[in-house]
């Protein structure tokens, strides 16, 4: 039995029921209750007292509700009608808080009779009499105006020979709803009687909130139909006299505040809501706008007879209220969209907590808010009691007014967002439950019911209607897109259905998705099975082309060219003398030290031959690293020039005859190491099968013709190199090589794209930017097709790409350990600024898979993890079977494949595209770079004098990502020393820009390092180790006002002797910093002179002289540290 029925039961029988506190107090007249109804009570007691403190209305009140003297200076407002005063104030928000409510009447209606029904409501009830204005001494103030002074019409119209009259009266009503009330005139009511067919009205009626709410809705239309049937039959109303009216409810409140009673309210809202409350933001496409808007739009669906019921069955069985159940269904929902642990909801309550105030239309409705905690490991059952406690304390405070508790609270407040709450669920409970019309009703179907004001980000609405329960959302439109509510509505039913099927099970196991989202995302999505040309490695590729076109230029270094056939010979060369002095046989490991030259692809092509798998070594490593890479990867050998001149001094000896090394598809290609967590990279092992597969997928993608001209500029320890260097030779295309420094300077790369007229480039994002303004685009016509990853792409670069480049511009992704590219977009006619930069879709015989920590596939908008599977997903790890154990899955949506846990977030769009969202561990991409922050962190606690550390990675003004080291040492320290101190330990690009020393590192509630606590790192950055010299003369003033400019900092931060890395700088930055210097003093100086020369002093006194013209001719090349510094290109 429902608590409504049983409560109904016991008014039948005259038995009335309050809270003492906890306990369950009864009053009657028998001598005793009947058996069987103590035996109902007793087994619903628990359930009980929750629907009484969730819908309190017989609650004890201590202090009488007496009527206030009349007055002529108005009455209070109550705590309520005051903040919906000020909120009326704001002229696009009147029409936010009108009510409307609408009864459909069938039979033979008397108009007039009907009218004065009406007529008497307003006399009986002053509320709806009432006008709020400003009296004698400027205090807002309610007024009830006589009703001979009422300006007042009911009006009637006869919509029936209209062609829709019930469409004719739906926009009677919208055009009611949307016109706002003057509330300085009475009455706040407007009424109209529609009739839209013989013996059928709809009574429809609109209020300002303030004057009334939900409740009094339906108060209002009882007693319109009590004084009607009263006069339709000249009897009086059957209506009790009212011994108050709304005006002395709010002199009482107002005086209640002060209470005891209250003063514990207070303190325990206070508490709940204390510290930094909790945002709710759902996945949209929509950028929040600056300032709250409520454009709103509202659908409505349906939860089926059997989900209906099922949900009452549980409700029952824990003792608890159907709102209750709805709202732990809904918090996980939110959840499982956000993974937001931490939630608060705002729900309405009667507020009528005196027996006096029943049958008042007024505004009484209080705001309880619920701040709930979900526990990913958690089974909903679990949620479930925990919300059912903590909505059991909130209903024994839910006297306190919310309003007053916001000016207690005092929020940090936000024009474009709520105070306290953003999202709101309600139960309606007006007293009326809708009947059953006989009809089933399609509960597959979400309808749309128009244009609605929306207060909130969302307002979730459930009622009852018959045995089903309807279940509408309102939502602001400007917040959130109607197609990712549809999906939010669809996937609670399809939840609630789930959990009801096992409530004990995990919260994060239910499935969101149906049968045909599955299909949609696992078929559709993931469409890309291909069947290439039969040759099974890169080794197989090449020689077909060599054997195609032997005399076509096949690389290109500076003055030096290869054909194919020389490029095979050689290559094959040195494969035999690799396999004979060094023994190199399939699967075996062969380092490659070397700078970028045409012996690169020579040494790649040899070792792949020998049926070895290539692993590329930066010569500019620390020598930690390098011992480090050399004991973990036990390669076989290490190609270095010693090697190199060995072997060009023995190349006669050995035959151009290719090696038979009998290679396998599943056979190793290559390995690249990559920054790893623990403090020391990683080696991953990529297989020719992947490989092959990712350079056959782009030769189509792309259209890769003999005549293309590829350039390779990224230094091969990262995997973009792969393509670059192999793409070319499987095509029959020229690959072009950058040469070691030049890559590094837009100008050079203008002039050598020109020059070598190259079709194909790669660039990261932020190196993009700066090639786009510092080129003539109308010098390199030849560059056909820009490719972009390693980094997010912002909508801005592609849009000044489209604008001085016509050029084809691509976005890609993928990770090291799945052949370098899963996705790729073609951006060229794409609008990125209307829909963002995705990643693309999968390429060819690959899987992409978004899912949460239990495997559960997202739905479509949702962030979830990237999973990869197919073909390119790589062996794994080198010597680390645990880690490879982790991260490299079986795939449980395909039979015989493995998945890859990227540890990306990223989310689905709805065709089929994937957007990257961010990172779900401590791992950034910083210019190109990946990067474990945990990594950096845990070399620098290395160091003797730091006792605690933390790097994170923050967005500098320009919105680029940069490292920032928060130290804690008894020692002061500077950042000189602390930069040179990890240089030795990991590359150039994982030094921080920034170190700032703490006394203690900030923490969170929970213990943890609360990085949103830690100060911006341009505030408190340490300075480098030498004394301040001031600038001394106009040229070293000038360039620090720059260098100041570009580092956002004062001049007077920066001395003549400080460094420039020191200070925060890194190449992106100097490039910006030589495009000022050029403007502003005519000097042109290249990128190199900034490393060499990296304080101002050093860089007058040698750059800007005659000797640094005469030095600048000579062009000298800079050593390897200084080499190594310089990031521009490496991708």
């Amino acid at each position: 039995m429902e608590i409504k029925e049983l409560l109904k039961e016991l008014r039948e029988n005259e038995v009335s029921l309050s809270l003492d506190g906890e306990n369950l107090r009864l009053k009657f007249d028998h001598q005793e209750l009947p058996g069987e109804l103590v035996g109902k009570i007793k087994a619903a007691k628990n359930a009980i007292i929750s629907y009484l403190k969730e819908n309190s209305t017989t609650a004890d009140v201590k202090a009488a509700i007496m009527p206030v003297p009349l007055s002529d200076e108005g009455y209070v407002l109550s705590s309520s009608q005051q903040r919906l005063w000020v909120l009326s104030q704001f002229e696009d928000g009147l029409a936010a808080y009108n009510i409307t409510h609408q009864v459909e009447l069938n039979g033979q209606y008397d108009i007039t009779l009907f009218k004065r029904a009406v007529f008497a409501v307003l006399e009986r009830h002053e509320i709806l009499r009432t006008a709020f204005k400003k009296n004698s001494e400027g205090e807002t103030r309610q007024w009830v105006v006589p009703m001979q002074q009422l300006d007042f019409t009911i009006h009637y119209q006869d919509l029936s020979g209209e062609a829709d009259p019930l469409q004719a009266a739906n926009d009677y009503v919208k055009a009611d709803t949307d016109q706002p009330f003057d509330l300085e005139k009475a009455p706040l009511l407007r009424a109209a009687l529609l009739q839209v067919a013989p013996g059928r009205y709809v009574f429809h009626y609109n209020i300002h909130h303030i004057i009334g709410d939900g409740w009094s809705m339906g108060v209002l239309a009882n007693d319109v139909m009590a004084y009607y049937q009263a006069f339709l039959s000249d009897t009086n109303a059957a209506l009790a006299p009212l011994t108050i009216q709304y005006k002395d409810f709010a002199a009482w409140q107002l005086k209640e505040l002060t209470s005891a009673e209250n003063t514990k309210h207070k303190e325990f809202w206070l508490t709940v809501l204390s510290g930094e409350l909790p945002v709710t933001d759902l996945p949209s496409n929509l950028v929040r706008p600056a300032v709250r808007t409520q454009q709103g739009h509202t659908l409505e669906t349906y939860l089926s007879k059997t989900l209906t019921s099922q949900l009452k069955a549980f409700t029952k069985a824990q003792e608890g209220s159907l709102f209750i159940t709805l709202l732990a269904l809904w918090e996980v929902l939110i959840y499982r969209y956000t993974g937001q642990e931490e939630l608060i909801t705002g729900s309405p309550v009667a507020g009528r907590n005196h027996a006096d105030l029943e049958n008042q239309i007024g505004c009484f409705v209080n705001t309880v808010v619920f701040r709930d905690q979900v526990a990913p490991n958690d089974s909903f059952l679990a949620h479930f009691n925990r919300v059912k406690r903590n909505a059991l304390q909130a209903y024994a405070h839910q006297t306190y007014p919310f309003d007053q508790l916001l000016d207690d609270l005092n929020p940090k407040r936000y024009v474009n967002r709520n105070a306290i709450f953003d999202m709101m669920v309600v139960l309606q409970n007006t007293g009326k439950k809708r009947e059953d019309s006989g009809a089933d009703i399609n509960t597959d179907a979400v309808y749309d019911k128009g244009a609605h004001l929306a207060k909130l980000d969302l307002e979730v609405n459930f009622a009852e209607a018959g045995s089903y329960l309807s279940f509408n959302v309102n939502f602001n439109t400007d917040v959130y897109e109607r197609e990712m509510v549809t999906s939010l509505m669809k996937h609670f039913k399809q939840l609630a259905s789930a959990i009801m099927a096992n409530p004990e099970a995990g919260i994060q196991t239910f499935e969101l998705l149906a049968a045909n989202e599955k299909v949609r995302i696992l078929e559709e999505f993931n469409l890309t099975d291909t069947v290439f040309e039969p040759c099974s490695t890169v080794v197989a590729l090449f020689a077909a082309q060599a054997a195609r076109n032997p005399d076509n230029t096949a690389v290109i270094f500076e003055g030096t060219t290869l054909t194919y056939k020389q490029l095979d010979d050689l290559s094959t060369q040195f494969s035999r003398y690799l396999t004979d002095r060094y023994k190199i046989t399939r699967n075996d490991l062969a380092g490659i030290k070397q700078y970028r030259s045409e012996w690169m692809i020579i040494t790649i092509l040899a070792i792949l031959k020998a049926g070895g798998a290539y692993l590329p070594i930066d010569p500019a490593y620390p020598q930690e690293r390098l011992e480090y890479i050399r004991t973990d990867s036990a390669y076989k050998v290490c190609i270095d020039e010693t090697v190199l001149e060995d072997f060009k001094a023995l190349q006669e000896n050995y035959e151009t005859t290719p090696v038979d090394a009998a290679i396998l598809p599943a056979d190793y290609a290559y390995a690249i190491y990559t920054s790893g967590s623990t403090g020391q990279p990683k080696g991953v092992l990529n297989h020719h099968a992947g490989l092959t597969n990712r350079l056959l997928w782009m030769k189509t993608y792309l259209s890769v013709s003999p005549e293309a001209v590829i350039l390779q500029k990224t230094p091969y320890t990262f995997d973009v190199s792969v393509w670059e260097l192999l793409l070319p030779l499987i095509c029959g295309a020229k690959l072009v090589f950058a040469i070691p420094d030049g890559h590094k300077d837009p100008y050079y790369l203008q002039n050598l794209i020109k020059e070598q007229q190259v079709t194909i480039a790669h660039f990261v994002p932020s190196m993009l930017k700066v090639f786009l303004n510092n080129v003539d685009s109308a010098a390199i016509t030849s560059l056909q097709q820009v490719i972009c990853s390693g980094e997010v792409l912002p909508a801005k670069v592609v849009s000044e790409f489209k604008t001085k480049m016509n050029s084809r511009i691509y976005n890609l992704y993928g990770p090291t350990e799945a052949a370098i590219d899963v996705t790729a977009i073609d951006l060229t006619h794409y609008d990125t600024e209307l829909n963002g930069v995705p990643i693309g879709y999968p390429v060819s015989n690959t899987g992409i898979y978004l899912v949460n920590d239990a495997m559960m596939l997202q739905p479509v908008g949702v962030p979830g993890e990237l999973l990869i599977g197919g073909v390119q997903v790589a062996h794994g790890y080198l010597n680390k079977p645990e880690l490879t154990a982790a991260k490299f899955i079986e795939n449980p949506f395909r039979k015989n494949d493995r998945l890859y846990r990227t540890g990306d977030i990223a989310k689905w769009n709805s065709d089929g595209s994937i957007t990257f969202l961010g990172r779900r561990d401590n791992q950034v991409k910083i210019r190109g770079h990946r990067i474990e922050l945990g990594e950096v962190t845990t070399q620098l606690l290395q160091h003797p004098e730091i006792k605690e550390a933390v790097v994170c990675a923050r967005k500098n003004a320009e919105q680029d990502q940069e490292l920032a080291a928060y130290i804690v040492s008894p020692v002061t320290q500077n950042a000189s020393d602390l930069r040179r101190f990890l240089a030795a330990r990991v590359p150039e690009y994982e030094l921080p820009a920034y170190f700032i020393q703490l006394a203690a590192l900030p923490l969170s509630a929970n213990g943890k390092i609360d990085e949103k606590a830690l100060p911006a790192p341009e505030t408190q950055t340490l300075t480098a180790s030498t004394a301040y010299v001031a600038p001394r003369n106009e040229t070293e003033e000038k360039l620090i006002g720059i260098f100041a400019r570009e580092l956002g900092r004062q001049p007077q931060e920066i001395g003549i002797n400080d460094n420039f890395f020191d200070l925060g700088a890194n190449s992106i930055k100097l490039i910006k910093i030589l495009n000022e210097i050029r403007a502003e003093m005519n000097v042109d100086i290249k990128p190199v002179f900034l490393f060499q020369y990296a304080n101002i002093n050093d860089l007058v006194k040698n750059v800007f002289t005659e000797t640094a013209k005469e030095h600048e001719q000579e062009n000298v090349l800079l050593s390897e540290e200084i080499d190594d510094m310089i990031d521009l290109m490496e991708e």
